[in-house]
């Protein structure tokens, strides 16, 4: 067998629990055939591992191993590879070579195109560790969550007669989707079949990417609304797809005196039949709408509807729920994704969904009480950004939904940066679009590391034409989904910007 012919040889691992190793091995011409068993514990297989135990106990290469995997909009400390670098170099701490990645890289990976860099997430997780910074950039609450939901983990975790510890249903733990076709034949007026029209995933990442692997042929078109989360990107290439860019128009509420006033964006009806064709697949619709916490009207819903190509599935954290003719082919899927869900998270979901509809705190839900925390802590954050002289939406023109702020720079802001951080080397940076920090990158580095308070750029959020175009300059990304205590400290920081 020459040698190309088989590069790497997957293990099962009875100590991982069915995880799997891979071994990279050159097979010499002559014909040979091995065992798991035998690969396992040959002579081989002991040369490889000799001094390994030494290194773990000592904690070598263990501790100093470098973070190279991309990361979203969360807790982001990685050090991706800069493109621009030679990757060959850094190939003893576990990155492929320049000559590996375009030789040896599968199908996905090759859709996904050159991956390698750093990102918004990478460089401002980075930013965040290196300086003491009121954090408002990640889309996650930075409190625990409430006691009835801690409460239905632990009673889940315990509860030897539902053996939460063993795997369940791969479509959905069934006491889970029971409580999903309820609560969803509320909300859609319609009866909703547990098992054939719920599909239960690991976050909402993934219910997005099975809904796009089983619609999406190569070469089908899906529609973004632009500005759009950046996870949604690959995604559509992932599945052979291409994605276009249909564009929010941004309508400020005062033009006047050339004056920059918050606004509201909008979907115009013909940019969409613009980018609707006969290759169209597919539409996601993100209401609230990540970045900019947009909630599309009825008109505009109903404006996406009557598109041709619409598919009405519906994404929520954890969950596809969509008419069983979109449900079957994730449910087919699934199995060789995942086995399943956690199923104790699930039963622990099951449990608290209920709990969730009773009075809390003087509310008649949590929801109910759940708004008003939200309301409450957005308006806190933006006075404070508007006394610092940023424009942001009129909550009471143009209601909103999410837990962001899309916060728009003034020209009063932008005569406070210092002059040398639009230029030389600080306007450089591989993690930004094109490699140059545009103003609201660098608005946002100089806030972090000058002024402790960490916001994400827009720049990230749009295609990298429009980024170049400008399209992107004007806003930055706030969110107050963070305690008291963080916004407080932020809004201290934001009043001496002008200082």
């Amino acid at each position: 067998m020459p040698t190309s012919f088989l590069r790497f040889i997957l293990t099962t691992s009875p100590l991982l629990a069915f995880g799997f190793s891979t071994l990279r091995i050159s097979v010499p011409n002559k014909g040979c055939a091995a065992s798991t068993s035998s690969v396992l514990h040959d002579k081989v297989n002991a040369n490889l591992l000799e001094g390994v135990e030494e290194k773990l106990i000592n904690g070598d290469d263990i501790s100093d191993s470098i973070d190279r995997a991309p990361c979203f909009d969360g807790i982001c400390d990685s050090e991706p590879v800069d493109s621009k670098e030679d990757i060959s170099s850094i190939g003893d701490n576990g990155s492929a070579s320049t000559a590996e990645l375009s030789g040896n890289a599968g199908g996905a990976i090759l859709r996904l195109g050159t991956m390698t860099g750093p990102t918004v997430w990478s460089e401002f997780g980075r930013i965040s560790q290196e300086h003491d910074v009121a954090n408002l950039g990640q889309g996650f609450p930075d409190w625990l969550p409430p006691q009835f939901a801690v409460d239905s983990l632990v009673s889940a975790t315990i509860d030897s007669t539902k053996s939460p510890h063993q795997y369940t249903r791969t479509a959905g733990h069934p006491n889970l989707v029971k409580q999903l076709a309820r609560r969803y034949s509320k909300h859609m007026q319609k009866i909703i079949d547990p098992m054939n029209e719920i599909a239960v995933t690991v976050g909402a990442s993934q219910a997005l990417y099975l809904s796009l692997q089983t619609l999406v042929k190569p070469g089908d078109e899906v529609i973004l609304f632009e500005p759009f989360f950046d996870l949604y990107v690959n995604q559509i290439k992932l599945a052979g797809g291409i994605p276009v860019y249909v564009p929010l128009t941004f309508v400020p509420y005062n033009t006047q005196n050339g004056s920059a006033s918050g606004g509201e964006w909008v979907l115009e009806p013909g940019k969409l039949e613009e980018a609707v064709s006969s290759k169209t697949r597919a539409i996601i619709l993100n209401s609230p709408h990540n970045p900019t916490g947009k909630v599309f009207t009825l008109t505009e819903m109903n404006m996406i509807a009557d598109s041709k190509t619409f598919s009405a599935t519906g994404w929520q954290v954890g969950w596809c729920v969509g008419p069983n003719h979109l449900i079957s082919p994730i449910h087919q899927l699934l199995p060789y994704v995942q086995f399943c869900a956690s199923t104790v998270i699930q039963e622990a979901l099951a449990r608290t969904l209920p709990l969730a509809d009773e009075p809390y705190e003087g509310f008649s839900t949590y929801y109910e009480y759940l708004n008003t925390k939200y309301r409450r802590k957005r308006d806190l954050l933006g006075n404070a950004l508007k006394d610092a002289g940023f424009a942001i939406p009129d909550y009471e023109l143009t209601p909103g939904g999410g837990f962001f702020i899309f916060a728009r720079i003034t020209p009063e802001l932008i005569n406070v940066i210092p002059p040398e951080r639009m230029e030389g080397s600080y306007a450089k940076n591989p993690a930004a679009p094109g490699g140059m920090a545009r103003l609201d990158w660098t608005l946002c580095q100089w806030m972090a590391e000058e002024k402790g308070v960490l916001c994400i750029p827009s720049s990230p959020f749009f295609s990298r034409e429009k980024a170049l175009m400008g399209a992107s300059d004007e806003f930055i990304r706030v969110a107050f989904c963070k305690t008291d205590e963080t916004i407080i400290r932020a809004a201290d920081a934001l009043n001496g910007l002008k200082s």
